[in-house]
Formats: structure tokens, sequence, C-alpha cells
């Protein structure tokens, strides 16, 4: 029962995170035409900012989620397995 619970929760709580992670990876694709400038950092470096930048650590965070989740439910399977 308590299993049952907690991967319920987890699932819930994956699923939140991809849809907040989904809704401006999904804007960037689709809807946007040019980004363009630049970051200076502390240290006086400059880095460019654009499209893939901006979708890199969007579309990797989406990626671990899948396979997160594929993860708990072979966990859920084995751990229900006779």
């Amino acid at each position: 029962m308590i299993l049952d619970v907690a991967t319920g929760t987890v699932g819930v709580a994956l699923r939140l995170a991809q849809r907040t992670l989904s809704a401006p990876a999904r804007r960037l694709r689709r809807h946007t035409i040019r980004i363009g400038g630049s970051m200076r950092l502390q240290d006086g470096s400059e880095e460019r900012i654009d499209r893939d930048t901006l979708l890199q650590p969007l579309e990797t965070s989406l990626r671990l989620l899948s396979w997160t989740m594929v993860i708990l439910a072979a966990g859920v399977a084995v751990s229900r397995a006779p």
C-alpha cells in the first residue's frame, strides 16, 4: 500500500516536471523565429545565446525524465513479480 502511494506520487511529480520543461521547449521549437544575444560572465568572457543554447538543457532534462519513468515502471513491475 505504501509502495503504491509512493509510486503514484513520484509518477505525478515526474509528470509535472515534464510539463514544466516541455512547454518552453515546445515554444522555442515551434514559435521562435530568431534568438540572439550573449551573456557576459563574471570572468569577463562572453557566451553566445541562440535557440540551441536555450533548448539543450530543456531537451536533456526531458530525455532524462523519460528514462526515469521507464526505470520507475520497471522497478514497480519487478517489485510486484511473484
